[in-house]
């Protein structure tokens, strides 16, 4: 979605979550044969949340929360599929 090494999401209850608007939405087939539903913003393009069709949550992209800093990671997924230096990038030079 992204093109990134990483995406973060933030699990919700389909019951605890509450859009405002009417994003523009793409579905497309998982890898478990699943349909998947994952919005966007229809200005931005910016994508918000994505949800397999009959799932009880939605996974929020942290880009759109407001309290992501107070969520740490609780596990990682797809790792079979990582870059062979996504796991470990302490030596990286940061930039300021």
């Amino acid at each position: 979605m992204s093109g990134a090494p990483y995406r973060v999401n933030v699990p919700a209850l389909h019951a605890n979550f509450d859009l405002h608007g009417d994003p523009k939405r793409y579905v497309k087939i998982g890898s478990s044969g699943e349909c998947v539903t994952t919005a966007f913003c229809g200005e931005c393009g910016s994508p918000i949340f994505s949800s397999k069709e009959g799932g009880d949550h939605v996974n929020i992209r942290i880009g759109v929360v407001s309290q992501r800093a107070a969520l740490a990671p609780l596990r990682q997924g797809f790792c079979g599929a990582a870059l062979p230096w996504a796991f470990d990038i302490t030596a990286v030079q940061r930039a300021p």
